[in-house]
């Protein structure tokens, strides 16, 4: 699919086009969500001074965080019960505006890793933040390593 700008009729996509699933249930009270994937790639080293080659490496899986309202951090614990923080399921991550397809990135086999209860005087809503782990992003569904395991 080619790219086409300018959007004449629509919009592009921004943090309000987002929507969250996780454990097959939808949460609109998250402040931001930023995940990424990594590639650990080596060198093929012999006598001359410059690398020779690259290996394929080794996926090195997803991680990410998110801030949550204190709110929707409640009824996530209560959806997941006791032993949430061992617990490993997916995430959707869905855009979705007029005038763009929408796609939707895949975070499999994600666990929780961290949880940082921060409050502050001011007028913003009390915030949880958690941070991920997992086996796979599949952005817009497409496997970024050729013969990948499902």
């Amino acid at each position: 699919m080619a790219e086409s700008f300018p959007t004449i009729n629509g919009y592009e996509y921004s943090f309000s086009s987002v929507e969250l699933r996780w454990r097959d249930k939808r949460y609109t009270g998250f402040k931001s969500i930023n995940y990424k994937h990594s590639r650990d790639v080596g060198f093929a080293e012999g006598s001359p001074t410059q690398p020779l080659g690259l290996t394929r490496g080794s996926y090195g899986g997803v991680e990410g965080d998110l801030e949550l309202l204190r709110k929707t951090f409640n009824a996530m614990v209560e959806d997941m019960g006791e032993g949430y923080l061992e617990q490993v399921f997916d995430i959707l991550v869905t855009f979705a505006e007029k005038g763009q397809a929408t796609c939707t990135d895949e975070l499999r086999g994600i666990t929780l890793t961290e949880e940082s209860f921060d409050n502050a005087r001011g007028a913003d809503a009390t915030t949880v933040k958690r941070s991920i782990k997992g086996l796979m992003l599949l952005p817009n569904g497409v496997k970024p390593l050729a013969n990948m395991l499902e």
